[in-house]
C-alpha cells in the first residue's frame, strides 16, 4: 500500500510524485529506459552527425548519452527536476571529452521552452496522462518533420496511428508528412515578370 498522500485529479494534473517527493509540473517520475529500447530506437530513426536529438524529459540523460555514443549526434535533454539535472551532468562529465561535448543538458519546463536549435528527432517516456498537455508541443514538432519516439505509451488517435513509421516492443516511432511549403503570391508573380523578361531577350 503506498504511504503517498491521496491526490484528486485536479492535483495530480499539476505535477507528480518523484525520487519520493511531489515534483510540480513534472510530467512522469523518473524511471530509466531499457539499453534495448534506446538502441533499437535510435537506429530505427536512423540518426547520424548531422541530426539533433531533443530529449523531452531526460532524467538522468540516459537517451541523450546513447545518441551521442551509438549515432554520433549532438542531442539536448530538458529537464524540470534539479536532482535530475545534476545526475545527468554528473554522468555526463564521465563521457569522453569528443562524445561530452555533444551531450547537453538544460533544467527547464517542457510547456514554456524555447530552442534556439532545430531538433530534427524528439524523445519520450512520460505519463499519458500528461500527453494532452504536450500535444500542441508534439504537433508543433511533428509539423516541422521532426521524428518522434516514444517510449512505454503510445500516442493515440488516427493521426498519430497515420504517422506511424516503425515500432519494436514498448517503443513507438512517428514521422509526419510534411506539406511544401506554397510560395508567396509576391513570389509567383516575381517569377512570372522574370519569365516574361527572359522570353523577350531571347527573341530580341
Amino acid at each position: 500500500m503506498s504511504s503517498l498522500p491521496p491526490l484528486d485529479d485536479g492535483e495530480l494534473s499539476g505535477g507528480c510524485y518523484s525520487n519520493g517527493r511531489w515534483l510540480q509540473g513534472g510530467l512522469a517520475p523518473w524511471h530509466p529506459t531499457d539499453d534495448s529500447k534506446v538502441r533499437e530506437s535510435l537506429a530505427a530513426a536512423g540518426l547520424g552527425p548531422s541530426d539533433v536529438l531533443l530529449e523531452l524529459g531526460c532524467g538522468d540523460g540516459k537517451i541523450c548519452r546513447a545518441a551521442a555514443e551509438q549515432m554520433g549526434c549532438r542531442s539536448i535533454g530538458v529537464e524540470i527536476d534539479e536532482v535530475m539535472v545534476q545526475m545527468a551532468l554528473d554522468k555526463r562529465g564521465d563521457m569522453p571529452e569528443h562524445l561530452r561535448k555533444l551531450v547537453e543538458i538544460r533544467l527547464g519546463d517542457l510547456v514554456t521552452m524555447e530552442l534556439e536549435v532545430q531538433p530534427t528527432c524528439a524523445t519520450m517516456y512520460l505519463m499519458p496522462e500528461h500527453y494532452g498537455t504536450l500535444e500542441p508541443l508534439l504537433e508543433r514538432l511533428a509539423s516541422q518533420g521532426v521524428k518522434l519516439i516514444v517510449y512505454q505509451w503510445e500516442l493515440r488517435g488516427d493521426r498519430w496511428k497515420q504517422r506511424l513509421v516503425a515500432q519494436g516492443k514498448g517503443w513507438w516511432l512517428y514521422r509526419a508528412a510534411v506539406e511544401p511549403r506554397e510560395k508567396a503570391p509576391e513570389a509567383l508573380a516575381l517569377s512570372a515578370r522574370l519569365l516574361r523578361r527572359l522570353i523577350s531577350c531571347q527573341f530580341w
